[in-house]
This record gives C-alpha cells, sequence and structure tokens, in this order.
C-alpha cells in the first residue's frame, strides 16, 4: 500500500510540472502565423495569455454584420492548461438581428508542439446555443500555428 500511495505521488508531482512548464510556456503575446481554414484575416492576430488565467485576442471570425460578442469585439474570457490541453471559456455572443439568438463558444485545443518560438495547436470550438427557445451545439475543428512576439 505505500509503495503504491509514491508510486501515485510521484505521478502526480511529474504531471503537475510538466502542466506548470506548459503553462508557463505560453504566457505573452502570439501572433496566428497560418490557420486550416486559410483565412488570411487571421493570419497576424495577437493572442496574449495573461498570468491570472485571462486570455485577450481575435481568435475566431465572428466579423459578420449581425452577431457580437457579449464583452465587445476582441475575446476576452478565462483559459487553462490541463497538460496539453488548453482551453478557452466563457466567451458569450448575441445576435443583433431580429430573432432572439445568443450562446456560449468554448474552445478546446491539443497542444501539439510548444517552444519559446512557436505553438501548434488543433482542436475545436464549440458553440453551445439557443435560437429564440430552441437549444443547439455545433463544433467546427480548428488548427493555428502561432509565433512567439513577446
Amino acid at each position: 500500500m505505500y509503495s503504491l500511495s509514491v508510486v501515485l505521488l510521484i505521478a502526480g508531482m511529474t504531471t503537475m510540472t510538466s502542466c506548470k512548464k506548459t503553462e508557463k510556456k505560453i504566457l505573452g503575446k502570439w501572433k496566428v502565423t497560418s490557420t486550416n481554414k486559410n483565412d488570411e484575416n487571421a493570419k497576424g492576430n495577437t493572442w496574449t495569455f495573461k498570468d491570472n488565467g485571462k486570455f485577450v485576442g481575435d481568435i475566431y471570425d465572428l466579423a459578420e454584420d449581425d452577431w457580437v460578442l457579449i464583452d465587445g469585439n476582441e475575446i476576452e474570457c478565462d483559459y487553462s492548461c490541463d497538460g496539453k490541453t488548453l482551453t478557452l471559456s466563457g466567451i458569450k455572443y448575441r445576435s443583433n438581428g431580429a430573432k432572439d439568438i445568443h450562446g456560449t463558444y468554448t474552445f478546446e485545443f491539443d497542444i501539439e508542439e510548444i517552444s519559446n518560438k512557436t505553438m501548434s495547436l488543433s482542436g475545436k470550438v464549440k458553440d453551445d446555443g439557443y435560437e429564440e427557445e430552441h437549444h443547439y451545439t455545433y463544433t467546427e475543428s480548428l488548427e493555428y500555428e502561432l509565433e512567439k512576439i513577446k
């Protein structure tokens, strides 16, 4: 029993250290260099990961005339790092159109590769929304290549 406890303690410490190292590398300002959507507007966008668990940036094309992010044009949300998974959550939106459409975006990325200069992410955005009183869920695959600028 004692041996099992020691093994679990060491495994837990190793996992937490790995996550802390990844979180430390994420901190700062990044520039999008490419995306799987070949969206020229996304190239050059900046993402900032702050040490207080906050993300600020332009990450997803929500620039249609009838959609607005509730908290402004640039996404400001919480992020978390769990091992090699990066999650951005709490991004609320609503429609400026006639229908009552609103919801929340959540981004979940696998950190494929990270160094002090580059980061590769693959994952999905989940749209958990409502159109009038009807609930819907939509997901879309995303991939990003980023370059550290600060």
